[in-house]
């Protein structure tokens, strides 16, 4: 299973407090820093979990779930969900 959910907060505290808490439950979160983070507050996890914050909401890309059998050859879990939730991102408006 790739699991993809956004959840939509109606403001930006209440979207961040969530995105926080987020961070708090998944296992060892690494902050995605640079051109790699759109210019939005970002995590990723070694076992497959990308997350994003854009104003309210919160992009969760989960690939935690993929067997090796399931990803492309020479990817990682985080490979796999990263580039969903970058294209995602990349067309995200409001």
């Amino acid at each position: 299973d790739l699991r993809l959910s956004v959840k939509d907060l109606d403001e930006a505290g209440a979207g961040r407090a969530y995105f926080d808490a987020l961070r708090s439950r998944l296992p060892a979160p690494r902050t995605i820093r640079g051109l790699a983070a759109f210019g939005f507050p970002a995590f990723e996890t070694g076992r497959g979990d990308v997350v994003f914050l854009k104003d309210h909401k919160t992009l969760w890309v989960d690939a935690s779930r993929l067997t090796r059998a399931d990803l492309p050859t020479g990817r990682s879990r985080e490979d796999v969900a990263y580039g969903v939730a970058s294209a995602v991102i990349a067309c995200w408006t409001e």
